[in-house]
């Protein structure tokens, strides 16, 4: 939480599952009665992405990535800026921690549309490719 009277500066983190026991109180990041600048953050599955515990909060935001959270902003005194993003970050593997994203994510810098990399962690995996094969062919690779 940043509180009142605050100035702060919010970039480039990845905030994942974010919430406590209760109705919708678990904030990536919450504001009360501060000045706050939040780019290239990253929000997953949280209750309230970005939430203002107050009305006086002043927002800079942009280049933000939001996917599957309850809300991306709660009570800010500005939604979404046309440089933020929501879509699925393509985290290479978050069942085991790894938060680093596929070289196709909307978080990697190739396609950010000009942001940078958004998120802490970078592209630590890369698509994977698939090809149409039979049954028969897949045995065959294994016959001596």
């Amino acid at each position: 939480m940043i509180s009142v009277g605050a100035t702060a500066t919010v970039a480039n983190n990845t905030f994942y599952r974010c919430y406590v026991p209760g109705p919708g109180i678990g904030s990536a990041i919450l504001g009360s009665g501060a000045t706050l600048t939040a780019y290239g953050n990253i929000a997953v599955e949280c209750d309230r992405a970005f939430a203002a515990a107050t009305a006086t909060v002043t927002l800079d935001s942009g280049c933000n990535l939001f996917w599957g959270n309850t809300e991306n902003y709660s009570f800010w005194p500005e939604e979404a800026t046309l440089t933020d993003i929501v879509a699925d970050p393509e985290f290479c593997n978050p069942g085991l921690l790894d938060f680093a994203v596929r070289d196709s994510s909307p978080a990697s810098s190739a396609h950010s549309g000009g942001c940078g990399q958004i998120g802490a962690h970078g592209v630590g995996c890369g698509s994977v490719s698939i090809k149409p094969t039979t049954w028969g062919r897949i045995k065959n690779s294994y016959r001596e």
